[in-house]
């Protein structure tokens, strides 16, 4: 399922793919496609709007 998302760190938005088959909660670490950065993705399915939710946040493991 394609969503798009915007990057937390230098807010450019770009579209990456959750899979409904890995279930219906998820938890990635996705590295932004433009300024290669780790981003933490919580994804959740919405039963009542037939779509994941997502709660995306910059990754703990990045240290500037």
């Amino acid at each position: 399922m394609q969503q798009k998302i915007r990057c937390p760190f230098c807010l450019e938005k770009f579209s990456l793919e959750i899979y409904p088959e890995d279930g219906d909660n998820q938890d990635l670490t996705y590295d932004c496609e433009i300024c290669c950065h780790p981003i933490d993705i919580g994804a959740h399915w919405n039963e009542d709007l037939q779509k994941f939710t997502l709660d995306i946040r910059r990754s703990t493991g990045f240290s500037e």
